[in-house]
């Protein structure tokens, strides 16, 4: 293999997972699953062999996007429980409202 090209770029990816305890079905012969993993975090980088100002990375600011996420999380929540509402009637409206537009986005991807 004299002439062969090497490979333009390198691709490193981690996913980050947790192990979850799965209900377990009893066997009678060999082995039986106990966990499962459960993935919470992914990144990427790509390197390019010939040219580093193409390389890209994916993942880098998951911190500040989970962070921007909480904020976004306990605005919503202040404005659902902390601001005036007058009974606790509005406040079981409030908080329907909240998860069906919860379920909206979660549904939609936004």
């Amino acid at each position: 293999m004299e002439k062969k090209l090497s490979s333009p770029l390198i691709i490193y990816a981690d996913i980050e997972a947790v192990l979850k305890p799965i209900e377990v079905l009893t066997r009678s012969e060999g082995t039986r699953p106990i966990q499962q993993h459960e993935a919470f975090a992914v990144s990427y980088y790509v390197k390019h062999v010939y040219n580093e100002e193409c390389d890209e990375v994916c993942g880098e600011t998951c911190i500040t996007e989970f962070l921007g996420h909480m904020q976004r999380k306990m605005e919503d929540l202040y404005q659902l429980y902390w601001t005036n509402f007058s009974s606790p009637k509005e406040l079981l409206q409030n908080e329907q409202h909240y998860c069906k537009r919860r379920e909206r986005r979660e549904n939609h991807g936004k």
